[in-house]
């Protein structure tokens, strides 16, 4: 994946403000610590064309996802226990 392309998401705070947090790359976004707040997640940029088993695992807030154009596979477990 390209440098400059970023993944971005949305993640609401504790006061209710959705803050936006930008990703230099899937893997990065994978090692997050705040996955359970991620609300909407924008995929649509990068260009990578699978996404990792249990990405999204535990993202119990997880309310939107664009996924890009070059999607081929979603990994197993990739949402895992997501409730929304």
């Amino acid at each position: 994946m390209s440098n400059n392309i970023k993944v971005t998401l949305t993640t609401q705070n504790e006061n209710g403000s959705f803050v936006e947090k930008e990703f230099n790359s899937l893997k990065e976004l994978n090692i997050s610590n705040d996955k359970e707040d991620f609300k909407i997640v924008d995929l649509s940029k990068i260009t990578d064309t699978v996404l990792p088993s249990k990405m999204f695992i535990y993202c119990k807030n997880l309310e939107e996802l664009k996924f890009p154009e070059t999607l081929k596979r979603i990994g197993t477990k990739c949402f895992w226990e997501c409730r929304s």
